[in-house]
């Protein structure tokens, strides 16, 4: 019995590490995806453009500053952090923003989309050097927390983060 749970956890730590186990109890990596089933990117909407990461960004961040009762929260430089400790990456920057009037109910009928809400959208290039953005498809997250997918402030989400895509990436 020792053996087999010793062959059975050399397994597990073989895999964890083949997967690129990220200590978030999913492997980061599309093998380990694939593994358990979920594509890489399920939930997540993203858009390519053919702008540069400057343009879509400042395109981005200007569409969520027009939306009315939207504030950015917060905007995290992915690049600049890591430089910042001697690593290298593409450009990546992430947008936190939120209106209350839409949040809010979200979180009132299912306290746990706390963990989703503010909103987030991503900009980055990929290795090719395409741009794109992405967020979190709004009928995702209302499955995700057992929301009815008709409820008015998912509608509103989805046509709001829609727009902000749209007028990042146009060209």
């Amino acid at each position: 019995m020792k053996q087999f749970l010793f062959v059975a956890l050399a397994a597990v730590t073989i895999w964890n590490v083949s997967a690129g186990f990220n200590g978030s109890g999913m492997g980061g990596s599309t093998l380990a995806a694939e593994f358990i089933g979920v594509a890489p990117q399920a939930g997540l909407i993203v858009q390519k453009g053919e702008n540069d990461f400057d343009t879509t960004y400042s395109r981005a961040r200007a569409a969520i500053e027009k939306l009315n009762g939207v504030r950015i929260v917060n905007e995290i430089d992915h690049q600049k952090n890591a430089e910042g400790r001697g690593l290298a990456m593409r450009p990546a920057r992430l947008i936190l923003f939120a209106n209350p009037n839409v949040g809010t109910p979200l979180m009132v009928a299912s306290p746990a989309a706390a963990v989703d809400l503010p909103l987030r959208m991503a900009v980055y290039e990929e290795k090719d050097g395409t741009v794109a953005l992405a967020y979190v498809d709004p009928a995702f997250l209302a499955s995700r927390h057992a929301l009815p997918a008709d409820l008015e402030q998912i509608n509103m989400l989805k046509r709001g983060l829609g727009s902000i895509a749209a007028a990042a990436v146009e060209k």
